[in-house]
């Protein structure tokens, strides 16, 4: 074999089908041109690409009251031999519950809730009424009781915890 890789040049076959026992596919490479050491002939083998069958997709099903599942059917656009013509997919249906979100409680204990009723467009099938809890800071300004994100420190309290740390740093 030659050392200096640009002196070997060869003409390129069309890859092969892939093939779904190796999920390889190949193709060989013949000497064109090149100093005595270069090979004659090179096979090339590389993996399959996953993405090698491409389906066209029906629209998903009504959800079956019985099952509480809903699917859909792939069929076959474009692949290789190992390609399956047609596959179906099945998934749980979501219940469609949307909730009008209530107020947060105080935090007490670490703790705050609240209530959200179901909105009339909603499924029959949902709870009438669910309850969010999470976990709070108590003695803080919360303003996730008020419906905001936030439920850490206020403003102030953050920019007097960053100037405690500050002067803690100068005095190691």
């Amino acid at each position: 074999l030659s050392s200096n890789k640009g002196s070997c040049r060869y003409v390129k076959s069309a890859w092969t089908e892939c093939d779904p026992k190796t999920n390889q596919r190949s193709r060989t490479l013949t000497l064109k041109k090149g100093e005595d050491g270069c090979v004659q002939t090179r096979t090339i083998q590389k993996k399959c690409k996953k993405g090698s069958c491409r389906y066209v997709k029906s629209a998903w099903t009504e959800c079956d009251p019985k099952t509480n599942q809903r699917s859909r059917t792939l069929t076959l656009k474009k692949g290789e031999d190992g390609c399956v013509q047609t596959r179906t997919i099945q998934k749980k249906c979501k219940k469609a519950c949307r909730y009008e979100k209530g107020a947060w409680s105080e935090c007490i204990g670490g703790k705050m809730s609240r209530s959200d009723k179901l909105k009339a467009t909603s499924d029959a099938a949902c709870e009438a009424t669910r309850v969010v809890n999470k976990n709070c800071n108590p003695g803080k300004n919360s303003k996730g009781a008020e419906g905001g994100k936030n439920n850490g420190p206020n403003k102030e309290q953050r920019q007097k915890n960053i100037k405690d740390k500050a002067g803690r740093k100068g005095r190691a």
